[in-house]
């Protein structure tokens, strides 16, 4: 098997007005923060054994 790596679970940004509390973290900007890091991990960890 040779699986080719492909974006999924895509979010949609929500059109949100800006507030004093978005800037302070609730669970669901963690959550997205977690997605966030792991995505990048996963690419890196991709550049460094030579799978891109």
């Amino acid at each position: 098997m040779h699986p080719i790596p492909a974006p999924a679970g895509h979010r949609i940004k929500n059109k949100e007005m800006i507030d004093p509390f978005m800037f302070f973290p609730d669970l669901g900007r963690i959550e997205k923060m977690e997605f966030a890091v792991h995505e990048h991990l996963g690419l890196l960890w991709a550049k460094l054994t030579g799978l891109i």
